[in-house]
């Protein structure tokens, strides 16, 4: 079939799956290409406190390379300025992980230009919508999930055709990439391995560990971590397929026992990789959040909005973020003379395939994908992460609110700091009334970051 052609045709087409680099020099922080006396007040601003640097611009006025900006960074910029001692003529390179993009950043990246099409994400007939422009990024392919999907139409010889106005309908800026894969040619991150590569040859470079065989296209494959991003290395070559067709697939796991390609006698090429977004936490059930945490967790009560639910952590695991939980038909709480706390002989009895309800981010937590966002930081600074739409004021104590979407649904950014409680008193709980903070001067810290089972 013509797609079936398509979908071979595309797997050998290269892509790299590094972001694009941004350079600048060290001390330029405007990125006028100068080393001047505004990129010294800019500096001397952020250290006092009045106006702080984000991004790129608190890399390049980091100029000692300590990894903080203060006084060592005037004395050394001033000195520039001044003539008395030159700054070295480094450059400070920014990178991205593409796993951390979301759509508007594609966007901008290729100035609105990219064509669709499908891949096959796995499983048998499951094509995957893609976007790519090859121009910015060569031969690489960006999956945003099912969003913008109503867009593809197969005509009756099997081809899928697209339209682009419905497809930019159905999505919105905040949508992040869910994968990205690499195909024969395509470079793995920095390390010097291509798709393509022998498994030898990888396993030299990468230390890569044991593979499986799984019940979908991706078979068999090897799981691993690079540079903090994990991948699925793909070896479905002609001697791989012969070597594993009699190896059984576990129901239980959809997956066959590890193995090693020595075990089997052969050394297969590499495929193709996919690189995930993998933000799993609000899909874990109540055993393997005790698995994660090896047993050892405690409990508190938490306010998710308008209700209350029982929620367990581990700070050393999972650094302030709390999994929350609300069982059918379990009354999980018991009275204090302070008020409710978690029964926690109610709370081990959660049957260990019940779903977390909600994840909270507190204060401190990275959020996932986002370059290192955290959660406190200020709306202004958590722009250049993320695309924020408007905030709006809600009938509880999540207030106000931003919709976020991220992998795994919608999160709701929560900033309830007092700086922006007289700026907002006027506006109705029960409101549909949006606002920018900008339109209130106001630049709030956020407080929390939720998510929640709509289908509870």
């Amino acid at each position: 079939m013509k797609r079936t052609a398509a979908f071979i045709t595309a797997l050998t087409m290269a892509f790299s799956m590094c972001a694009i680099t941004a350079s600048a020099r060290k001390g330029d922080v405007s990125g006028d290409g100068k080393v001047n006396t505004t990129d010294l007040m800019m500096i001397a601003a952020h250290v006092k406190g009045k106006k702080i640097l984000t991004g790129e611009k608190r890399a390049r006025a980091d100029v000692t390379g300590d990894g903080r900006i203060n006084n060592s960074d005037v004395t050394a910029v001033a000195a520039h300025v001044k003539g008395k001692k030159i700054l070295k003529d480094n450059t400070v390179n920014t990178k991205r992980a593409l796993v951390e993009y979301d759509f508007g950043m594609f966007k901008k990246a290729t100035g609105g230009k990219y064509e669709l099409t499908t891949i096959n994400e796995g499983q048998p007939g499951m094509d995957v919508l893609a976007v790519y422009n090859f121009d910015v990024f060569p031969n690489t392919y960006f999956c945003f999930g099912a969003k913008g999907r109503d867009c593809m139409k197969m005509t009756e010889s099997g081809v899928f055709t697209f339209d682009k106005d419905v497809f930019e309908k159905g999505m919105n800026d905040t949508v992040p990439v869910q994968e990205v894969q690499l195909v024969k040619g395509g470079k793995i991150g920095d390390t010097g391995c291509v798709v393509g590569m022998k498994y030898s040859e990888l396993k030299k470079k990468l230390g890569l560990g044991k593979a499986v065989v799984e019940n979908s296209t991706l078979s068999p494959n090897i799981r691993t971590t690079i540079d903090g991003v994990k991948w699925n290395l793909v070896f479905n070559d002609e001697a791989a397929q012969k070597a594993v067709k009699n190896k059984r697939i576990n129901p239980d796991t959809l997956c066959s026992d590890e193995f090693t390609f020595e075990e089997l006698g052969i050394d297969p090429v590499c495929t193709y990789a996919i690189s995930n977004c993998d933000v799993l936490y609000p899909t874990y059930s109540f055993e393997r959040l005790k698995d994660a945490m090896n047993g050892e967790y405690d409990v508190e009560v938490v306010s998710i909005g308008q209700a209350a639910g029982a929620a367990m952590y581990n700070d050393e695991v999972f650094p302030n973020i709390r999994f929350v939980f609300r069982p059918d038909n379990m009354n999980l709480f018991k009275e204090t003379e302070d008020g409710y706390e978690v029964d926690r002989k109610k709370f081990e009895k959660i049957p260990g395939e019940t779903f977390v309800y909600a994840v909270e981010y507190l204060p401190g937590a990275e959020i996932p994908g986002r370059g290192g966002a955290k959660v406190g930081m200020k709306y202004s600074e958590l722009k250049e992460h993320i695309s924020l739409g408007k905030a709006y004021k809600t009938p509880s104590e999540f207030s106000p609110v931003i919709d976020v979407t991220m992998c795994y649904g919608d999160w709701l950014l929560v900033f309830n700091d007092p700086s922006i409680k007289n700026a907002i008193k006027d506006i109705s709980n029960f409101a549909d009334e949006k606002f920018s903070f900008e339109d209130y001067r106001i630049d709030p810290k956020s407080t929390r970051m939720v998510w929640f089972d709509t289908d509870f």
